[in-house]
């Protein structure tokens, strides 16, 4: 992802030094990308961006799928991630099981400049296994997306180490271990580089 909201596909698999794009996505983002997650599992990038927003495109053409603003006017999109939630739910009697056969969840997790966290479902056609590019998100207008407790500083990291955690980090030196196991979000564990130096 670029400053200039372009996305370049380069190809190592060749045995040459030529690193020219062999592909490039342009016109989709309005501002500068500041962070970007590909997840082959569902077919879809997403890109953080300057702007606030989360934006999908498809991995397969890198067509833009759709953006979601997140923050208020003014604060950046700053670290984003997809995690498998892994939470599977049994669709014929609408509960949460851990069964590995059934409907499994996706998200889109997003840290912004602020110190805010927010997780936005994405519907999976079970079918295909892909993002439903007609309707990717799901949420609606007075679904809350924010987690707490927010960061003191920016979030400039997130990482999924297995299904069902995510882990943030910020630039005051904190990080949070969060579990989404249960279709909730809650915080299992925090610590700050104080505490590890402290150690």
């Amino acid at each position: 992802g670029c400053s200039d909201g372009t996305i370049r596909v380069y190809s190592f698999n060749n045995n040459d030094d030529d690193y020219t794009p062999t592909r490039l996505f342009t016109g989709y983002f309005q501002d500068s990308i500041l962070d970007m997650y590909l997840c082959d599992e569902i077919g879809i990038g997403v890109c953080a961006t300057l702007d606030g927003f989360a934006a999908l495109f498809s991995l397969e053409d890198g067509e833009f799928i759709q953006s979601c603003g997140l923050f208020d006017r003014g604060v950046a999109a700053r670290s984003v991630l997809v995690t498998n939630d892994g939470v599977v739910v049994d669709t014929a009697n609408d509960s949460t099981t851990t069964t590995t056969n059934m409907e499994s969840r996706w998200s889109v997790v997003c840290g912004g400049m602020n110190g805010a966290i927010h997780r936005l479902r994405l519907n999976v056609d079970q079918s295909t296994g892909k993002v439903d590019y007609n309707n990717p998100f799901h949420v609606h207008e007075d679904t809350p997306t924010q987690i707490n407790p927010s960061h003191e500083g920016p979030v400039v990291s997130l990482v999924s180490p297995t299904n069902g955690l995510f882990i943030s980090g910020s630039s005051s030196g904190n990080f949070r271990v969060w579990d989404c196991s249960y279709g909730d979000v809650s915080n299992v564990e925090s610590s700050s580089s104080s505490e590890s130096s402290e150690e």
